[in-house]
């Protein structure tokens, strides 16, 4: 009895439909979590710094916060904007949040690096390989796949219960109410950051959709399958 081939080329069409979304998630995490914006924005729109017992400088927080995310220093911490004997800002716990969460968006990166590089890679295949249709079938699919992981990650980060937990995940354990890095960035942070992060991955979904029509496509991207 002859053995049956193995269908490499539908399964790597297969793995676009969850390697896409993947990656566009991953790539904009990693992105978002480095750039300066995504927290002078929070910090500007809740002017929270204002109303804090502690004198924090803006421009050196974001700063602070930057170079780390972006591994310039390993040193999450930051004195009081005062001249005499400035105290740390950040416990020990905070410390720690921000070192799991770090170490998460360097995974996010790599995972969209090597998610990249497969991507091309299986477009070139398919496509030398009569397999332009199955490019953009699995487009087509990888949409839905994007709506639910994307969707889940934006309500984990959207709302206050499940942002407990995820801070709890990271630190180790909840940090306590009065804990500076909670009242700096609450639960406004996440929240902002999920909404963006949500609407600029869907950006590069749709510009892969592009690409994809473009290298492969021969009807009408979004076309019902």
């Amino acid at each position: 009895m002859a053995q049956k081939e193995i269908p490499w080329y539908r399964m790597m069409a297969a793995s676009l439909v969850v390697m896409i979304p993947i990656t566009a998630i991953c790539l904009t995490d990693t992105v978002m979590s480095r750039m300066p914006n995504t927290y002078s924005y929070n910090l500007q729109s809740t002017e929270v710094l204002y109303d804090l017992t502690t004198p924090i400088d803006e421009t050196k927080l974001v700063n602070m916060i930057c170079d780390y995310m972006q591994m310039k220093t390993d040193v999450f911490q930051l004195k009081e904007d005062i001249e005499y004997e400035p105290a740390d800002i950040f416990s020990p716990l905070d410390q720690e949040l921000m070192s799991n969460i770090r170490l998460f968006e360097n995974i996010f990166g790599l995972v969209a690096f090597f998610g990249l590089i497969w991507i091309i890679a299986v477009y070139i295949i398919l496509i030398r390989n009569k397999g332009r249709e199955m490019v953009m079938d699995s487009y087509r699919k990888s949409r839905k796949s994007f709506l639910v992981l994307a969707g889940i990650l934006l309500l984990i980060r959207a709302i206050p219960p499940l942002q407990e937990s995820f801070s709890a995940l990271f630190a180790g354990k909840a940090l306590p109410n009065g804990d500076m890095l909670v009242q700096i960035f609450g639960d406004s942070l996440l929240r902002q950051f999920g909404i963006m992060a949500f609407i600029i991955s869907a950006i590069l979904m749709i510009l892969a959709g592009m690409v994809a029509n473009e290298v492969a496509g021969q009807r009408k991207l979004f076309k019902k399958y």
